[in-house]
Parts: C-alpha cells; sequence; structure tokens
C-alpha cells in the first residue's frame, strides 16, 4: 500500500508539474501587466507586489508581452486600453487565440468609461474592468480576486489531468489482464495437442503481419492479432482418440474434428469483449455451415486468409520447405 500511495504521489507531482508553463515557479502566480506607460508600469508592479504569491511581468510594448505570453503563459493579464498598435483590444484578441490560455483572467484599464468599449473589450475577451485614475485599494483587491480564481482553476486542471492520468492507467492494467487471460485460454488447448501450443502463436503473428501488409487500421492488427490465438480453443472438446491419432483420420472422425469451430464459436459468441467477438467471428468462417456474425474482425479477416495461413503454417510446421532447389531451413535463416 506504501509503495502505490508513494507512485501516485509522484505521479501527482509529475502531472502538477506538467501544466504549469515552463520557466514559472510552481507556487508563483504570473500577472503580466502591460501598459505603454512607464509611470503606469511602475505603479501597478508596486501595487502587484503586495498581493502574495505572485510575481509581476511588465512590458512597455504590448507586441513583447504577446511574445512573451505564448513562450510562457500567464495566470492573470492587466491591459491598457490606448497603447500603440496592438491596442488592448486587440491585444486581448490575439491572446486569446493562444492554446491554453482561453480561461485566463484579463482585466483591461481604461480611462475610457464608455459602454461600447467595454462591450467590444467583453467580445474580445476581456474578465474585468479597471477605470483610470486606478484606485490602489480597488486595484489590489480586483488582482487579488483574479488570481484567487486563476489558481482554482490551476487546481481543477491538476486534478482533471490527474485523474485522466489515472483512468488511463487503470484502463490499461485491465486491457493487459484481458490479453494474458486470452493468452492463458488458448494456451489451455496446448495440453490436449502438443502441436497447437506453438501453431496458435504462430497464427497470431501471421495473422498481424499479413493485416499491416495489407493496410488494415492499426487498432485492427493489434485485435487480429490477439484474437487469432484462440482460433483452436475448441480443441477442448475433441475426444483424444481422434485429436490425438497420429494416424490419418477417418471421413467419420474428420467430421467430429470440424466440430471444433462449433465448440469454439459456442464457447466465446456473446461477449462483451471484442477481442472474444473477433475469436468468435474467426470461428464462424472456420464453420462448416456457415455461419456469419458482422463485427470489426469481420471485416479484416477472411476464411481466404485463415486458410492461407493454416496452409503455410502445416507446409512449414517442420521449420523447412522442400523444394526444386532443395531444402529450405527456416532455423538456419533465423525466421524462426
Amino acid at each position: 500500500m506504501e509503495i502505490v500511495a508513494r507512485e501516485r504521489a509522484s505521479r501527482r507531482g509529475e502531472v502538477a508539474h506538467s501544466i504549469i508553463p515552463k520557466g514559472r515557479n510552481k507556487v508563483d502566480l504570473s500577472i503580466v501587466i502591460v501598459d505603454d506607460s512607464d509611470i503606469n508600469l511602475t505603479l501597478f508592479k508596486y501595487m502587484v507586489a503586495r498581493i502574495p504569491g505572485v510575481t509581476p511581468q511588465c512590458f512597455a510594448v504590448s507586441a513583447e508581452a504577446l511574445d512573451w505570453c505564448e513562450q510562457h503563459g500567464a495566470d492573470v493579464v492587466v491591459v491598457d486600453y490606448m497603447m500603440p498598435a496592438p491596442d488592448g483590444l486587440e491585444f486581448i484578441r490575439r491572446f486569446r487565440a493562444f492554446p491554453g490560455l482561453t480561461d485566463v483572467p484579463v482585466v483591461m484599464v481604461t480611462a475610457n468609461d464608455l459602454k461600447e468599449v467595454r462591450y467590444a473589450a467583453l467580445e474580445a475577451g476581456a474578465t474585468d474592468f479597471l477605470t483610470k485614475p486606478v484606485d490602489k485599494n480597488e486595484f489590489i483587491a480586483r488582482i487579488g480576486n483574479m488570481a484567487t480564481l486563476r489558481r482554482g482553476q490551476r487546481l481543477l486542471a491538476d486534478r482533471a489531468a490527474l485523474l485522466t492520468e489515472e483512468v488511463a492507467a487503470a484502463t490499461l492494467t485491465i486491457v493487459e489482464r484481458e490479453r494474458e487471460t486470452i493468452f492463458r485460454l488458448s494456451r489451455a488447448a496446448e495440453y490436449r495437442d502438443p502441436e497447437t501450443g506453438s501453431h496458435i502463436m504462430r497464427m497470431a503473428n501471421y495473422s498481424r503481419l499479413i493485416a499491416t501488409a495489407l493496410g488494415t487500421a492499426v487498432e485492427d492488427q493489434q485485435l487480429i492479432f490477439e484474437a487469432a490465438p484462440m482460433h483452436d480453443i475448441g480443441k477442448v472438446g475433441i475426444p483424444d482418440m481422434i485429436l490425438l491419432k497420429p494416424g490419418r483420420l477417418t471421413p467419420e472422425e474428420f467430421e467430429v474434428m470440424k466440430r471444433h469451430a462449433t465448440i469454439g464459436h459456442e464457447i466465446l459468441q456473446g461477449s462483451t469483449s471484442p477481442k472474444l467477438n473477433a475469436a468468435a467471428v474467426m470461428f464462424a468462417h472456420n464453420h462448416p455451415s456457415g455461419i456469419t456474425e458482422p463485427s470489426q474482425a469481420d471485416r479484416c479477416v477472411t476464411d481466404k486468409l485463415k486458410q492461407v495461413l493454416g496452409l503455410f503454417d502445416i507446409r512449414t510446421l517442420d521449420h523447412f520447405i522442400v523444394g526444386k532447389g532443395g531444402t529450405y531451413s527456416f532455423a538456419e535463416h533465423g525466421l524462426i
């Protein structure tokens, strides 16, 4: 339990660090102040310094402030309305276009109290207003409130990011367990038929290689790879006297052997797992009566592909091929 707790705490630290813009302190918020008047910048910087837990970043040129915000982000912005281009309205529009800054509080400072200006600022993305001459107490209170709002936003972002990471980790664990269960289920056939154990893994790899060559989607390739090992699980229902018979099967015995497709299909059909349903479709392709069930795998694995793979595996079962040019050994060429 202690190890799990430490791992979760470590992830929390990593997530919290990852969402804080680079070059920024983990605790202090960055207050970006933009005003073309040096006197106002000095005054605003002095008042911001009275707010605990914040760091002022002052700019007399609005274009430079935009470049800095794009690179480092911001937690609160205080911007003057009347400035050389880009002015306060244009600054806010460009600032809001930067990724991850749409929710950052922006306070516009202006000597103009016309409603049209404020309406335009609100439409551009302003959060609040201050009117010149700025009252010290009002400035500190409003910017302090914006900083508190931003801290809440960052805390929610931290928790959301951590929750997303933990859900992804839990989902991956479930997927890995399902994959392990499927492969262990597939290995059960190995104890009935000595040849099946290695055959199922070869078929799985053949299937994925061919699916890749055919240009199927990556998720379909993985689905085929994970479902293919179960294609012979129905052999658990075949009597040993037939399954393990060293010689050729009689026509009657062969009919019994073909029932492994029916057995496998009945074992796996109706599952909520896409992998098990995909394997059930593979059995359907093998089924002598031509059972068909639509699914993702049904679009990727055809009965022709299964026949080709099965024949190829049988021909290479002893790891060599005898042809006109002599014997080709798979082991000698590092292919098995």
